[in-house]
């Protein structure tokens, strides 16, 4: 996964804010996702525009890290990414 690679959300989630994260419902699967605080926040930043690299400067402003989180923003990516929450996306996938 490129630093520089962005994200989107897939459509159709139905997303409930809780105050320990968030609840992400995928009605086509009939499945929920509990997604952390954390994974909340990466899961929100996947709007196309919002680089790795750019969600790992965000994740460690937020948190107050010495480091951006580089590794662990990959991970939770590459979680979500299995999970059918999000996908990569090219420059014309953002701008549909």
């Amino acid at each position: 996964m490129d630093l520089d690679e962005t994200f989107l959300a897939a459509e159709g989630l139905e997303i409930t804010h809780a105050p320990d994260g968030c609840v992400v419902y995928d009605a086509s699967r009939e499945k929920v996702h509990y997604l952390n605080p954390t994974a909340g926040i990466v899961y929100e930043l996947c709007d196309g525009a919002n680089s790795l690299r750019a969600m790992s400067v965000f994740l460690a402003q937020a948190y107050g890290l010495d480091q951006d989180p580089v590794e662990a923003t990959r991970d939770c990516l590459a979680t979500l990414i299995a999970e059918g929450l999000v996908r990569p996306c090219t420059k014309s996938s953002a701008e549909a």
